[in-house]
């Protein structure tokens, strides 16, 4: 009977040091809250740019051509092509405001955007060092559990 005992005790023994050896593989990720966030980041950024992409493929600015009449050489033929030309300037001159307004309004749109994938890259990186703060507080608890503490 003692002899029984005695084996069970060294048994539980070696399952009490095998389960500290065990345990004493499984470290707090210390130096990986800063490689998982820069990870985050970069997957973010990525996301961020392939749904910024087709907005700006999308937003379309037509851009204006000056009309011929104002590269020609010599003066005007009579006063008739010189209003038929001014006309055309006044027309193309419309056309440039439109466009460099096109351009402004895109340009303050895909800002907007930038900053949104910004907040969401901020985010990402503070949600994954969360993780990481509660996966190295399991990791010591479980740690301070098998040593029998």
């Amino acid at each position: 009977m003692l002899v029984e005992e005695r084996r069970r005790s060294a048994a539980c023994d070696d399952r009490r040091r095998q389960r500290r050896e065990d345990a004493d593989d499984v470290r707090p990720e210390h130096g990986k809250p800063q490689l998982i966030s820069r990870c985050a980041k970069t997957l973010t950024v990525v996301f961020a740019i392939s749904a910024i992409t087709p907005a700006v493929a999308s937003t379309y600015c037509s851009e204006a051509s000056a009309p011929s009449c104002a590269s020609r050489y010599g003066p005007f033929d009579d006063e008739d092509d010189f209003e038929r030309c001014k006309r055309q300037m006044d027309s193309y001159k419309s056309e440039v405001e439109s466009y460099s307004e096109c351009q402004r309004s895109a340009a303050e749109d895909e800002q907007r955007k930038i900053q949104e994938a910004n907040r969401q890259i901020e985010e990402a990186a503070q949600e994954n060092t969360k993780a990481i703060s509660e996966f190295n507080e399991a990791v010591e608890t479980f740690n301070r559990r098998a040593r029998g503490y």
